[in-house]
């Protein structure tokens, strides 16, 4: 078991790890691991990424530790400049993020797990950048659980169905039996402009994983790790504060405010333990029983924009908050997914997989130090004082997704080809829920508390859909360099409909060291549940604002017109 301490540095890493200007490059990744046995982007065994007909990155587990980050999501980022990840300052979107491929949305790219689809997460964006994403949360894959990570930059709807238009990224567990590995990560953000740097981002990590042998047919493979991230301030002073219609300057006395503290803008605080495990057992018969999965829970906080006493003319701001007030967006988040599945041989070279996968995510809502304008103001002209909490639970959001899926794999030897054509056939069913949960009276009375509107009772709800799928994957050495992978896949939704896809990729090596590759593809992607549903509504007695889904009748009197499914053509040499 080895153990190592790192220490994180601003922006990037200052620590026994390369610093910025020593990040490893992509190229380097690729080129390092060319000789190693993809999963990915083919049904074939032992295919090697120099000889893939689609372009693969391979990324290590020592590549992600180099990086000094303490998860998936920003250790990526300094890896593959494919990939993105987008941090906005506000509302969820500053709590939950998803991974982008490609410059597409979250929605577009597909996670899997040792080969195995992940579930999204309840939080659709509806402020940052893209809206509406809702796409599988990389934070909640322990770091320390990883061998590798695996990421196709190829359209693929037509192998793995929908969500992976952009591409997939695989993430391969650690399956070792008898090795383990203990490290702890501390660092900060550099210097703040603000005196009040709430932590500078004050990060502690602990990562701990120790594979055991179950006698000499199995292993179990376990990791956890430990993550406390504290709110960074990088803003100056707040070039919005006046006095006398002159702008207030850093250390200017004012009667209510500090310029210093009216703007935070900088990273969430938030906790986060998880825990990882990844094990298999091979019997008698030839065939193996394996199971995986992880889970974690998510204390997370984040600040809002500045509301000043008067603001909109708040008499419940002025006494409440005679400073004016930040208000604090928080989550309570568990995440989980496991899978349990068997595999093994028939006629010989032919393979056999079945598994089940099951995951989810719920998401618990609260606001901090805000307040209900509306409520005071009518509490106040009931009873001549006025009233109104200053925290609210605003509601819940969870969705979850049931997967099943049975594959077949076998070569077959042709007298007139160089090698053995490989045929894949394989069904697959989803069954995906999408939930949302009121909160409690006064985050939704009238127009709601400032920063964050509660869920009303008609925003709530509870949805599901089920996909029915099939593919075929063949892939045939016509010459000894020239190879062709075609693939077909017809995928039901019981809300929108069928669709067939196809892909053709070929690869042709001219020498050793140089060769072409191409593919085709066709894509469909089926709006998320949660674009689907999502709702919310604030209304007064002057106003309203809403978020209508985009099917629902209201929304259609609006001017709105029905969601449907994405097509897309992928084309790339």
């Amino acid at each position: 078991m080895g153990v190592g301490i790192l220490a994180l540095g601003a922006p990037l890493v200052v620590q026994a790890a390369p610093a910025a200007s020593d990040q490893p490059k992509p190229a380097d990744i690729e080129l390092g691991a060319v000789d190693d046995v993809i999963v990915t982007g083919t049904r074939e065994y032992g295919v090697k990424a120099r000889q893939s007909s689609s372009p693969i990155t391979i990324i290590s587990s020592e590549k992600l530790k180099e990086t000094g980050q303490t998860n998936l999501m920003d250790a990526l980022l300094r890896l593959e400049p494919s990939y993105n990840a987008n941090a906005v300052n506000y509302d969820l979107s500053a709590l939950v993020r998803s991974p982008r491929l490609r410059g597409l949305t979250a929605n577009h790219v597909l996670v899997l797990v040792n080969g195995k689809r992940r579930h999204g997460t309840a939080v659709i964006s509806t402020g940052g950048f893209p809206k509406g994403a809702a796409g599988p949360d990389l934070d909640f894959i322990p770091v320390s659980a990883i061998d590798h990570v695996e990421i196709l930059e190829d359209g693929a709807a037509a192998q793995y169905g929908s969500d992976a238009i952009a591409g997939v990224i695989n993430v391969i567990l650690k399956d070792s039996p008898d090795t383990g590995e203990v490290a702890a990560l501390i660092g900060r953000y550099g210097r703040s402009y603000n005196p009040n740097a709430l932590g500078d981002g004050f990060t502690r990590n602990v990562q701990v994983d120790k594979g055991v042998a179950i006698g000499d047919r199995g292993f179990v493979h376990l990791s956890g790790e430990l993550t406390s991230h504290l709110h960074s301030n990088q803003t100056g002073s707040d070039q919005n504060v006046f006095q006398n219609g002159l702008r207030v300057g850093p250390g200017t006395p004012y009667p209510w405010v500090d310029p210093n503290v009216a703007a935070i803008i900088g990273d969430p605080k938030y906790f986060l333990p998880l825990l990882g495990v990844n094990s298999g057992l091979k019997l008698d018969n030839g065939v193996e029983i394996y199971a995986f999965g992880s889970g974690g829970t998510r204390a997370a906080e984040s600040f809002q924009n500045y509301r000043a006493p008067d603001f909109n003319g708040t008499a419940a701001n002025a006494v409440i908050y005679p400073n004016g007030f930040v208000p604090a967006e928080t989550i309570s988040e568990y995440d989980w997914s496991g899978t349990v599945g068997s595999k093994g041989a028939f006629l010989d070279n032919g393979r056999w997989d079945i598994s089940l996968t099951y995951g989810g995510d719920n998401v618990d809502v609260g606001l901090n130090s805000s307040a209900n304008r509306s409520l005071f103001n009518d509490v106040l002209a009931a009873r001549g004082a006025g009233w109104t909490p200053t925290s609210f639970y605003i509601g819940q959001y969870s969705g979850s997704q049931r997967t099943i899926n049975l594959d077949f794999n076998k070569p077959f030897a042709v007298s007139f080809l160089p090698a053995p054509i490989n045929v894949a056939i394989g069904a697959e069913n989803r069954h995906g829920t999408y939930k949302i949960k009121q909160g409690d009276f006064w985050s939704y009375y009238s127009a709601g508390p400032a920063a964050f509107v509660g869920v009303r009772p008609t925003d709530a709800g509870n949805h599901s859909r089920d996909v029915y799928a099939g593919y075929v994957d063949v892939g045939a050495k016509l010459l000894p360099n020239w190879k062709v992978d075609l693939a077909g896949r017809y995928e039901d939704y019981s809300d929108f409909g069928s669709t067939i896809n196809g892909k053709l990729a070929t690869r042709y090596d001219f020498t050793p060291a140089f060769a072409v590759r191409g593919a085709v593809s066709t894509g469909f992607r089926a709006p998320t549940l949660a674009e689907e549903f999502f709702s919310q509504s604030a209304v007064s007695p002057t106003a309203a604002y809403v978020i209508l889904p985009p099917n629902s009748p209201a929304a259609a009197i609006a001017g709105a017109q029905p969601l449907r499914p994405e097509k897309s053509t992928n084309i790339s040499v």
